[in-house]
Protein backbone atom coordinates (compact mmCIF):
# COMPACT_ATOMS: atom_id res chain seq x y z
CA UNK A 1 0.00 0.00 0.00
CA UNK A 2 2.81 2.56 0.95
CA UNK A 3 4.78 1.23 -1.87
CA UNK A 4 1.97 2.11 -4.49
CA UNK A 5 1.41 5.30 -2.65
CA UNK A 6 4.92 6.36 -3.30
CA UNK A 7 4.75 5.20 -6.79
CA UNK A 8 2.12 7.42 -7.34
CA UNK A 9 3.76 10.48 -6.10
CA UNK A 10 6.53 9.99 -8.16
CA UNK A 11 4.89 9.62 -11.38
CA UNK A 12 2.74 12.78 -11.11
CA UNK A 13 5.79 14.33 -9.94
CA UNK A 14 8.43 13.56 -12.66
CA UNK A 15 7.02 11.81 -15.78
CA UNK A 16 4.41 12.62 -18.29
CA UNK A 17 1.65 10.73 -16.45
CA UNK A 18 2.60 7.29 -18.57
CA UNK A 19 0.57 4.69 -16.60
CA UNK A 20 -0.78 6.94 -13.73
CA UNK A 21 -4.20 5.65 -14.33
CA UNK A 22 -2.98 1.94 -13.46
CA UNK A 23 -1.22 3.11 -10.51
CA UNK A 24 -4.20 4.30 -9.11
CA UNK A 25 -6.49 1.39 -9.78
CA UNK A 26 -3.94 -0.47 -8.62
CA UNK A 27 -3.75 1.94 -5.17
CA UNK A 28 -7.00 1.02 -4.78
CA UNK A 29 -6.82 -2.73 -5.32
CA UNK A 30 -4.21 -2.24 -2.26
CA UNK A 31 -6.02 0.86 0.02
CA UNK A 32 -7.60 -0.35 2.82
CA UNK A 33 -9.55 3.24 3.29
CA UNK A 34 -12.95 3.15 1.12
CA UNK A 35 -12.45 6.52 0.69
CA UNK A 36 -8.96 6.79 -0.95
CA UNK A 37 -9.74 3.31 -3.30
CA UNK A 38 -13.45 5.48 -4.67
CA UNK A 39 -10.82 8.49 -5.41
CA UNK A 40 -7.85 6.29 -6.60
CA UNK A 41 -10.60 5.12 -9.40
CA UNK A 42 -12.20 8.40 -9.73
CA UNK A 43 -9.92 9.91 -10.80
CA UNK A 44 -8.28 6.94 -12.87
CA UNK A 45 -10.85 7.43 -14.67
CA UNK A 46 -11.41 10.87 -15.17
CA UNK A 47 -7.68 10.87 -16.45
CA UNK A 48 -8.71 8.33 -19.17
CA UNK A 49 -11.89 9.10 -20.20
CA UNK A 50 -10.68 11.36 -23.38
CA UNK A 51 -8.44 8.75 -24.50
CA UNK A 52 -9.91 6.16 -27.16
CA UNK A 53 -7.72 3.17 -26.03
CA UNK A 54 -4.40 2.58 -24.60
CA UNK A 55 -2.42 0.04 -22.58
CA UNK A 56 -2.74 2.35 -19.30
CA UNK A 57 -6.76 2.11 -20.18
CA UNK A 58 -6.71 -1.42 -20.34
CA UNK A 59 -4.59 -1.96 -16.90
CA UNK A 60 -6.74 0.48 -15.36
CA UNK A 61 -9.98 -1.18 -15.88
CA UNK A 62 -8.20 -4.81 -14.95
CA UNK A 63 -7.23 -3.30 -12.04
CA UNK A 64 -10.69 -1.52 -11.44
CA UNK A 65 -12.61 -4.57 -11.98
CA UNK A 66 -10.44 -7.13 -9.50
CA UNK A 67 -10.76 -4.18 -7.09
CA UNK A 68 -14.62 -4.11 -7.57
CA UNK A 69 -14.79 -7.93 -7.40
CA UNK A 70 -12.56 -8.07 -4.08
CA UNK A 71 -15.09 -5.66 -2.81
CA UNK A 72 -18.28 -7.92 -3.98
CA UNK A 73 -19.44 -4.61 -5.23
CA UNK A 74 -21.31 -6.64 -8.10
CA UNK A 75 -23.17 -3.82 -10.26
CA UNK A 76 -19.79 -2.10 -10.54
CA UNK A 77 -17.57 -4.64 -11.25
CA UNK A 78 -20.15 -5.56 -14.04
CA UNK A 79 -19.97 -1.59 -15.33
CA UNK A 80 -16.26 -1.78 -15.26
CA UNK A 81 -16.20 -4.78 -18.07
CA UNK A 82 -18.84 -3.56 -19.42
CA UNK A 83 -16.51 -0.52 -20.65
CA UNK A 84 -13.70 -2.60 -21.03
CA UNK A 85 -15.57 -3.95 -23.20
CA UNK A 86 -16.42 -0.97 -25.43
CA UNK A 87 -13.19 0.06 -25.19
CA UNK A 88 -11.92 -2.67 -26.94
CA UNK A 89 -14.66 -1.92 -29.93
CA UNK A 90 -12.46 -0.72 -32.68
CA UNK A 91 -9.47 -3.03 -31.80
CA UNK A 92 -10.33 -6.30 -29.72
CA UNK A 93 -7.72 -7.69 -27.18
CA UNK A 94 -8.59 -11.48 -26.54
CA UNK A 95 -6.92 -11.55 -23.20
CA UNK A 96 -9.00 -8.48 -22.23
CA UNK A 97 -12.10 -9.61 -23.57
CA UNK A 98 -12.09 -13.05 -21.59
CA UNK A 99 -11.09 -11.02 -18.58
CA UNK A 100 -13.99 -8.91 -19.08
CA UNK A 101 -16.64 -12.03 -19.72
CA UNK A 102 -15.04 -13.64 -16.64
CA UNK A 103 -15.48 -10.42 -14.24
CA UNK A 104 -19.10 -10.08 -15.63
CA UNK A 105 -19.83 -13.89 -15.00
CA UNK A 106 -18.62 -13.27 -11.17
CA UNK A 107 -20.69 -10.29 -11.01
CA UNK A 108 -23.67 -12.69 -12.03
CA UNK A 109 -22.78 -15.40 -9.44
CA UNK A 110 -21.98 -12.81 -6.73
CA UNK A 111 -25.70 -11.56 -7.39
CA UNK A 112 -26.54 -15.05 -6.75
CA UNK A 113 -27.21 -16.23 -10.51
CA UNK A 114 -25.73 -19.45 -10.36
CA UNK A 115 -27.54 -21.55 -13.11
CA UNK A 116 -26.07 -24.02 -15.16
CA UNK A 117 -25.42 -21.67 -18.32
CA UNK A 118 -23.20 -19.36 -16.44
CA UNK A 119 -21.62 -22.69 -15.04
CA UNK A 120 -21.12 -23.39 -19.56
CA UNK A 121 -19.94 -19.27 -19.83
CA UNK A 122 -17.07 -20.10 -17.66
CA UNK A 123 -15.72 -23.01 -18.43
CA UNK A 124 -16.33 -21.67 -22.36
CA UNK A 125 -14.31 -18.83 -21.28
CA UNK A 126 -11.44 -21.25 -19.19
CA UNK A 127 -11.35 -23.16 -22.50
CA UNK A 128 -10.55 -20.13 -25.10
CA UNK A 129 -8.22 -18.97 -22.47
CA UNK A 130 -6.10 -22.44 -22.78
CA UNK A 131 -6.97 -22.18 -26.31
CA UNK A 132 -5.14 -19.03 -26.74
CA UNK A 133 -2.69 -20.11 -24.32
CA UNK A 134 -3.64 -16.94 -22.01
CA UNK A 135 -2.07 -19.08 -19.23
CA UNK A 136 -2.25 -15.99 -17.04
CA UNK A 137 -5.66 -16.03 -17.34
CA UNK A 138 -6.48 -19.54 -15.87
CA UNK A 139 -5.67 -19.02 -12.52
CA UNK A 140 -8.79 -16.49 -12.20
CA UNK A 141 -11.19 -18.76 -13.84
CA UNK A 142 -9.97 -21.96 -11.95
CA UNK A 143 -10.66 -19.70 -8.65
CA UNK A 144 -13.90 -18.71 -10.14
CA UNK A 145 -14.86 -21.82 -10.66
CA UNK A 146 -14.34 -22.67 -7.52
CA UNK A 147 -15.43 -19.99 -5.72
CA UNK A 148 -18.85 -20.11 -7.87
CA UNK A 149 -20.05 -23.22 -5.81
CA UNK A 150 -21.11 -24.75 -9.19
CA UNK A 151 -18.12 -27.21 -9.81
CA UNK A 152 -15.59 -28.61 -7.07
CA UNK A 153 -13.07 -29.51 -8.95
CA UNK A 154 -11.15 -27.25 -11.63
CA UNK A 155 -12.08 -27.93 -15.49
CA UNK A 156 -8.89 -30.44 -16.58
CA UNK A 157 -7.71 -28.73 -20.13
Amino acid sequence: DERVEKAYMLITEHTDKYKTATILAILARTCHDPQRRTWALQEGERMLQDIAMSADKLSFYMHAIESALAEKKWGRAENLADTLIMTMQAEPVPFYILFAERARILAKTGQGDRQETTHAELIFLYHQALQLNLLALLPAYQQALHDSTLLDTEPTP
